[in-house]
């Protein structure tokens, strides 16, 4: 599907010009991105259920090429149906194929937790050259090893960077400048679906 995008620009006399053709195409399902994100709506407006999940773009298997890692929610209300969906890992096929495709590797990988997921930082935390994964939650908050096979380990607990709360963003930086990446998690609101 084609999709106009509307860029306003004051024309030499003064006057709002027309909006040129489109320039974004829609080609998710086209090139295997097929997901659903599932905020857990219940009608009983929960925060959480307003804001959606976040995505991001790492070359996990050291291709080459940006592969991308997809997070879900669920259904917070404690009467709803537990949760059904996985997040997501797609695997760019550009280098080997020629052609942008994304192939579903979630299966096998590691990845696949069912957090209400928020956000993610990415960084090589153990210098082994290959870009880990650290994903903020509604809850408990994951860090995902890379193993450099394809696959990720959870080593949350051994590396003590869990965190309960509703954490939001994350990002790895090197702040007191010993050559190793620290990491700095940002949470948000005091939540709970019984204090809502």
């Amino acid at each position: 599907m084609t999709r106009s995008v509307a860029v306003l620009a004051l024309g030499a006399a003064g006057v709002l010009a027309q909006p040129g053709p489109a320039i974004f195409d829609e080609v998710a399902a086209k090139v295997g991105l097929s997901f659903t994100y599932q905020n857990g709506a219940s009608g009983k407006l929960y925060i959480p259920e307003v804001m959606g999940a976040g995505a991001a773009v790492i070359d996990y298997d050291a291709d080459g090429d940006l592969d991308v890692v997809l997070l879900q929610g669920h259904p917070l209300s404690p009467d709803a149906p537990k949760a059904s969906g996985l997040h997501r890992l797609y695997r760019n096929e550009l280098i080997p194929g020629g052609r942008l495709r994304f192939t579903d590797r979630t299966e096998g990988s590691g990845l696949g937790g069912t957090t209400y997921g928020m956000g993610f930082a990415t960084g090589d935390y153990d210098n082994d050259g290959d870009e880990d994964l650290y994903v903020t939650a509604l809850g408990s908050n994951t860090l995902y090893r890379n193993n450099g096979d394809g696959t990720f380990t959870d080593v949350t607990d051994a590396a003590g960077v869990d965190d309960e709360r509703w954490s939001t963003a994350a990002t790895f930086l090197d702040y007191d400048r010993d050559g190793d990446l620290d990491l700095f998690v940002v949470n948000y609101l005091d939540f709970s679906v019984a204090g809502n």
